[in-house]
């Protein structure tokens, strides 16, 4: 279980942010390269997930399936992720999928009779799969620049992602146009036992704390036409 306390910042401050971090005296250090992270968002038809999140629900989850590099490509080692809060922490479980074909057009279906049998999945595993697969149906798809950071103690991680893309989608079709988020999201994630340390780390930048749901952005930008603040 960890916090995940999440910043906007304003496009423009990218290259002063990312200094700000490498100057910080807890000394955090890039420990991968930059990388391109592609989510498909699942969710009720209904949009439950999504609206739970409005709510502020103290136990919600969302569901996504996560891949790196070229949105559009046949994806070696896609991941189906569950995110799950529990007041302010939470955590994430993550099941690897077999090999699947993205592209501008591609049918929901297929991609979930592709899962339904698996060498690598345990019984249970598999199980949680196909029931999540199966009950949602994909709601926006995702698209932006992650770097990474760690601190010298190893217990602080922070994540700045930039030229965050939103598309809409449904079971056979991402649309190629997208909306563009004109912030910078920086999240700054730690275990429950760091917390008391937490404050050093955060109070260092001048942000405020804020609410920021990219699945919840996305879908006001793409369903309800509200523009990314």
């Amino acid at each position: 279980m960890r916090y995940e306390m999440k910043y906007s910042i304003n496009e423009d401050a990218y290259s002063w942010l990312i200094d700000k971090v490498k100057s910080h005296p807890s000394l955090f250090n890039e420990i991968f390269h930059k990388r391109q992270v592609n989510n498909i968002y699942l969710d009720s038809i209904e949009l439950d997930n999504y609206r739970a999140n409005l709510r502020g629900s103290p136990t919600r989850e969302k569901t996504r399936i996560r891949w790196y590099g070229d949105l559009f490509q046949t994806i070696n080692k896609p991941a189906l992720e569950i995110k799950r809060r529990f007041g302010l922490v939470g955590d994430k479980l993550v099941y690897p999928l077999n090999p699947i074909e993205i592209s501008k057009q591609y049918c929901w279906q297929a991609i979930v009779e592709s899962q339904k049998t698996s060498t690598n999945q345990e019984k249970s595993e598999l199980l949680v799969i196909i029931d999540k697969l199966s009950c949602q149906v994909p709601s926006i798809v995702n698209s932006y620049y992650r770097r990474y950071f760690l601190s010298s103690n190893g217990k602080f991680r922070i994540t700045i992602d930039n030229e965050i893309n939103y598309f809409a989608t449904n079971t056979g079709w991402i649309n190629p146009f997208s909306i563009k988020e004109q912030h910078i999201i920086m999240e700054l994630k730690y275990d429950q036992e760091d917390a008391k340390e937490a404050p050093d780390v955060s109070n260092y930048f001048p942000f405020r704390l804020a609410r920021n749901s990219k699945y919840v952005k996305g879908i006001n930008a793409t369903l309800l036409n509200v523009i990314p603040q």
